[in-house]
C-alpha cells in the first residue's frame, strides 16, 4: 500500500524504530507465528 510505503519512508528518515517495528503491525496483520519469531529472535 502507497500511505504503509510512506509510513516506512518516514519512519526510516526520521529513525524512528516505533513507526518501522508498530506501523506495519497495524496496517497488516502478521501471523502470530511471525510475531513470536521476531520477538524471540
Amino acid at each position: 500500500d502507497a500511505q504503509t510505503k510512506k509510513t516506512f519512508a518516514e519512519g526510516t528518515r526520521k529513525g524512528d524504530m516505533f513507526v518501522l517495528e508498530e506501523a506495519p503491525k497495524l496496517s497488516k496483520p502478521h501471523p502470530p507465528d511471525s510475531c513470536s519469531s521476531s520477538h524471540n529472535e
